[in-house]
């Protein structure tokens, strides 16, 4: 797994888990849609079966069943009208 965090999102990333006693974020795998592979950027912990990459002092995990589609992602925000919202694309 090769994800790193953009460096604009790294104070909020640090604040958000912080406020919910967090230890990681986490790669969620939200379903399949019509584009493929559904995912979420969500604050959680690290479990027996992640794998974990640390980028910029930040625990990143994501199960080992879909960790390995991440080659080259990352992951950054976007300011919308309920706020703050992380997200993940794949780098080109």
């Amino acid at each position: 797994m090769v994800v790193s965090i953009d460096e604009k999102s790294v104070s909020l990333i640090k604040e958000i888990l912080k406020e919910q006693n967090k230890e990681a974020i986490r790669i969620a795998n939200c379903g399949f849609g019509c584009g493929g592979l559904q995912l979420d950027v969500i604050p959680d912990e690290q479990k027996p079966d992640d794998d974990v990459v640390i980028d910029k002092g930040i625990k990143i995990v994501a199960d080992k069943s879909f960790s390995a589609f991440f080659t080259s992602a990352l992951i950054t925000h976007k300011e919308g009208i309920l706020g703050s919202r992380l997200k993940i694309a794949t780098k080109e």
